[in-house]
């Protein structure tokens, strides 16, 4: 296994007390091709993964969700063979989950993406820490939007690790979701 290239998109965001986010949307009438081929993720959450967002309270990942990125964001892990045939989307699951998961088609991308709860408005305290792990996959790289997430001491703490293996034709991702995080004050 080797690491796979990782970009990170400088988003337009929209300032909330606490998390800063935004909705990154494919519109269909301009969304990007991918080459095709088979994308196979491997989900591997270790037991006990949590992040601590404040000493008072921790939450471990079957709490995080996504709701921001891609264009079926209420899902944490879900694709599409064909994005020109959008109406056709595999939804596996709302919660990050162990798994392998696979796409195959002539135009194919994947979403690994939840983030841990934001402190919500109005904040009650002054220090929130959050994390995440969030993944577009495409037969050529993994794109990572951790950047669309930010807690108060800035962007949140990225709880995952992507390797890459196989070709074009097919690509093989492994991510490892991490254990539990401190408080960052």
């Amino acid at each position: 296994l080797k690491s796979s290239p990782v970009s990170n998109p400088s988003p337009n965001t929209i300032s909330l007390p606490v998390m800063r986010c935004s909705a990154v949307l494919l519109p269909l009438a301009a969304a990007q091709t991918y080459p095709a081929g088979k994308i196979t993720a491997v989900v591997d959450v270790l037991p006990g993964t949590s992040c601590k967002a404040h000493p008072l309270m921790s939450y471990d990942v079957s709490k995080w969700t996504n709701n921001v990125v891609g264009y079926d964001s209420p899902q944490a892990i879900y694709g599409n063979d064909d994005l020109s045939d959008i109406m056709k989307v595999h939804e596996w699951a709302q919660r990050l989950t162990s798994g392998t998961y696979v796409v195959d088609g002539p135009d194919p991308l994947m979403y690994v993406c939840a983030f841990s709860p934001s402190e919500g408005y109005p904040p009650l305290f002054k220090q929130w820490h959050m994390c995440g792990c969030c993944y577009q996959l495409n037969t050529l790289n993994a794109t990572n939007f951790i950047g669309y997430c930010e807690d108060t001491s800035g962007v949140c703490e990225s709880m995952c690790t992507v390797t890459a293996s196989g070709t074009q034709a097919d690509r093989h991702y492994h991510i490892q979701v991490g254990k539990e995080t401190a408080v960052v004050v």
